[in-house]
């Protein structure tokens, strides 16, 4: 690998070239003032690629490439929204939520059930598909639907911030062709650790919910079985045939 070229500096050269690509220089190598850097970092997310796996390995279409993946700041996200972008921003990543028209409607039907269950409203407050809210110093989220007990809001009432930092007690997604399982199991874990006690992930293709209680503890809740609020919201009590059929018509 190492060739002498009639020069001291020809063989250095070449032998620290030798050594960068064994793998042996783990440090900068200083040759008559010229400075070899150091190896990229295996780590560090360097290319659009690289990014996308760090997002749970979703489609390129949903990333926006302006600002550059892992730049975005909440006043980038502001500006997106503001353009009519629908964007999570994700861990310095403005990135799109897919939602069909199908999902859609399945929404909003478990998010009435659920007010009708939070007495219209007196023991909670449901949002929708762009309740954005701040989970920690960079993530910007909104469930396709959320339930935020009154009794755990800041001072009991509604804050006046357009993205609040509250996390819901129950967030509910309803999954698209397009999210995968590593992106679902992200946004599970940033819920819980906000503080979240239940989340519902509704799968329309197998007409079933699975239900987390934690990020270990799941249930997969079947066409004749319940699901249920639990000590968050007693009175909610659906049969998950009912939700499919009610948004099918049937």
């Amino acid at each position: 690998m190492t060739t002498y070229c009639g020069s001291f500096g020809c063989y250095c050269e070449s032998f620290v070239s030798w050594c960068i690509l064994v793998g042996r220089l783990r440090k900068p190598f200083v040759l008559r003032g010229l400075e070899l850097s150091m190896l990229p970092n295996a780590a560090v997310a360097r290319t659009f690629a690289d990014h996308l796996i760090l997002l749970g390995g979703i489609p390129a279409d949903r990333v926006h490439a302006d600002p550059p993946p892992g730049s975005a700041t909440i006043h980038d996200w502001i500006a997106a929204v503001d353009r009519g972008d629908v964007c999570e921003l994700v861990d310095g990543t403005l990135v799109d939520r897919p939602m069909g028209f199908y999902e859609s409607l399945l929404a909003v039907c478990i998010a009435k059930y659920i007010s009708l269950a939070a007495d219209n409203g007196r023991l909670g407050v449901t949002s929708g598909e762009q309740g954005f809210i701040r989970l920690g110093e960079s993530q910007v989220r909104a469930p396709d639907v959320a339930f935020f007990l009154r009794a755990n809001l800041p001072e009991g009432r509604l804050p006046s911030e357009r993205v609040p930092a509250i996390c819901p007690d129950i967030a509910v997604e309803i999954l698209s062709p397009s999210n995968t399982m590593a992106e679902m199991a992200q946004k599970r874990k940033e819920y819980f650790q906000g503080g979240c006690r239940l989340v519902w992930m509704v799968d329309p293709g197998a007409r079933n919910v699975a239900v987390y209680r934690s990020l270990l503890q799941v249930e997969i809740i079947g066409w004749d079985s319940y699901l249920v609020g639990g000590d968050i919201l007693p009175e909610f009590k659906m049969l998950v045939s009912e939700l499919f059929n009610e948004v099918d018509g049937q």
